[in-house]
Formats: structure tokens, sequence, C-alpha cells
């Protein structure tokens, strides 16, 4: 139960119509009880990246533990999975500090940080890096005119080619 969903239980309570030492003592406890659940701190809702956020998402569609989560042989073992970005949660599970907020983040829910997106355009050429899942590498690149940019995160570009990074231009706020 949450602190929400308490002040609204003790909202729900009522108090007593009789005027009796007990009916008086009965809405005093729950008054004093309300006035206690609004002192209660809210925990604060973890932020993360969107590749832990898959990862958390899997282990509970599939029946992983919280501890599970956490542990190396497992993730390993889940590397295969598509939504799986194997190297980042590696890396972002190694430092002691992450590992509370991802469990913050399976019990309290979370907030998925907003990353900065880029799309990658040939100086030379003009031409803009597109996913395409028919090119072994899954993208291709293409005229301008053909289609719109993809746009990728900063990983997900090095992780296509450490060299397009060069050529990535952010994304403007739209």
């Amino acid at each position: 139960m949450n602190k929400k969903e308490l002040i609204e239980e003790l909202t729900n309570i009522g108090g007593c119509d009789a005027e009796d030492e007990w009916s008086k003592g009965y809405d005093s406890g729950v008054s004093s009880a309300l006035e206690l659940a609004n002192q209660l701190d809210e925990p604060e809702i973890p932020v993360i990246p969107q590749f832990v956020a898959d990862w958390i998402e899997l282990a509970k569609d599939i029946g992983i533990t919280l501890v599970g989560v956490m542990d190396f042989d497992t993730i390993t073992f889940y590397k295969t999975y598509p939504k799986v970005e194997f190297q980042n949660l590696k890396e972002y599970m190694a430092y002691g500090g992450t590992q509370k907020i991802v469990a913050r983040a399976w019990l309290d829910g979370y907030t998925i940080k907003k990353e900065k997106l880029y799309f990658v355009k040939e100086p030379i050429t003009g031409q803009f890096l597109i996913k395409d899942n028919r090119q072994s590498n899954g993208v291709k690149w293409t005229d301008g005119f053909e289609k719109e940019p993809s746009y990728y995160t900063e990983q997900e570009i090095k992780a296509i080619d450490e060299r397009y990074w060069a050529f990535a231009e952010e994304v403007p706020d739209v």
C-alpha cells in the first residue's frame, strides 16, 4: 500500500456519530492516523535508462526475481534476447549504487531517462543512415530525399559502428 492509498483508506473510514467517550477517541485516533499518513515521505521514483527498464520488464514477464535481475549470470544467460542491451546493462550493473537504483525501480516503479536522439548524416554525400532490417547490420545509407532519417541514441550509433558517431547530429527538440 502506498501513501495515497493509505490516506484514501483512512478518509473512507469515517467517524462515529455518537457523542460518548469511545466515539470521540475513535474519531481522534482516525484523525491522528490521517495526520501522520500525510507526513509520510513518498519514495523518490528512480530515473533509469530505457535499456534498464526493458530488462526489468522482461525479467518480470518471464519470472526472474529481483535478485536474478542483478545477477551477472542471469544477465549473461538472457543476453541473446532482442530487448536486452547486454553490454550496456552489464556496465550499468557493475556499479554498486546502480544496483540500489534498479532495486528501487523494481519495487517502486520508475521513470525513463529521456536520452538525446541523433541522426547520422554523411557530410560529403549528404546521405542519411536509416534502419533497414533487410540489411545484415540492420541499417543502410540513403539519400535524404528518399526517406526521413532514423533517430538513434548515442549507444545505438556506437553499437552500429563507432566511426558513425563523428557524423551524428542532435535531433532538435520539437
